[in-house]
């Protein structure tokens, strides 16, 4: 049939909203869906955000070109939270509304993670964070361990050197850099510890000279190691970030494209399902700083 008529391109939109399946009409582009990705993208944080975004957005276009998605292709929309609790639960409520939003990746703070989380839960949004956090909500999967277990791995490390100043700071980068300068400033020679979010580049500009020696605890998925890192005069924290987000993406994605092939539409719900029955191999690596970067132990 070399035209297709009206009446029936009429019959056939009434065939798919029976169906409630997403129908391509001839000529019609793939359907679209959406990823949300929750991140900093001015301010301090604005070297995190710049290091995760083209990640998320190479996973996607990698998933558009393999054809794994079907007839569908995937949108990002990525929102700017500044780092503030507050506007990522403002950025969490805006992609929430959005109904082709099928899933989020972010934000990356234990602060922002909590405070978007909930509100990405009760939509019923499937999200992974990158934020170490003491209870995800429901549908909220994390890339690092739970922030109960930092103490404990803090203390595992240093027990061997009792005569070892250490502190542990499990805030983030901006207090912690505040912490250690009042710490120098009294006379304290020992060493400071972080969690994730005491790993990054701003600490550093922000501490000074007293920065060099802090360890911090990074959140790590089996093979996202970034090869090549040490001993390279560069920040590895950057590269980190990035493969942590490109892990996240291709979760998000994979679970996707099964819902797609199993039973031929994505929703928010069956990714969520999809998710969950995935295994991530989560766990804990080092940074410390060395010459003003943040450097992989020697």
């Amino acid at each position: 049939m070399r035209r297709f008529g009206m009446f029936g391109r009429l019959a056939l939109l009434v065939v798919c909203a029976g169906l409630l399946v997403s129908c391509a009409l001839p000529g019609d582009a793939a359907a679209v869906v959406k990823i949300g990705l929750i991140a900093p993208f001015e301010g301090l944080g604005r070297p995190l955000g710049y290091a995760v975004l083209p990640a998320v957005k190479a996973a996607i276009a990698e998933a558009n070109a393999s054809g794994e998605l079907g007839p569908y292709r995937v949108a990002l929309v990525a929102l700017n939270d500044d780092l503030d609790p507050q506007t990522a639960a403002t950025q969490a409520r805006i992609l929430a509304q959005d109904d082709a939003v099928l899933a989020v990746i972010g934000p990356w703070s234990a602060a922002t993670a909590a405070s978007a989380g909930a509100t990405l839960s009760q939509a019923g949004l499937p999200t992974i964070v990158v934020a170490a956090l003491e209870q995800p909500a429901a549908g909220v999967r994390s890339l690092c361990p739970a922030a109960t277990e930092l103490p404990s791995v803090v203390s595992a490390s240093f027990s061997a050197d009792p005569l070892r100043q250490v502190r542990f700071h499990p805030g983030d980068a901006a207090s912690a850099a505040d912490e250690l300068l009042r710490l120098a400033a009294a006379g304290w020679q020992g060493t400071l510890i972080g969690g994730p979010d005491v790993a990054r580049p701003w600490f550093i500009g922000r501490a000074g000279r007293a920065a060099e020696g802090t360890r911090a605890i990074v959140c790590r998925v089996e093979g996202t190691r970034p090869e090549g890192a040490a001993p390279g005069e560069h920040d590895v924290t950057p590269a980190l970030a990035a493969s942590l987000a490109s892990a996240a993406a291709r979760a998000v994605l994979g679970a996707a494209a099964q819902e797609i092939a199993g039973r031929g539409r994505p929703t928010r719900a069956g990714i969520a399902a999809r998710l969950s029955a995935q295994p991530l191999a989560v766990g804990w690596d080092w940074v410390q700083v060395e010459n003003g970067r943040w450097r992989w132990p020697r």
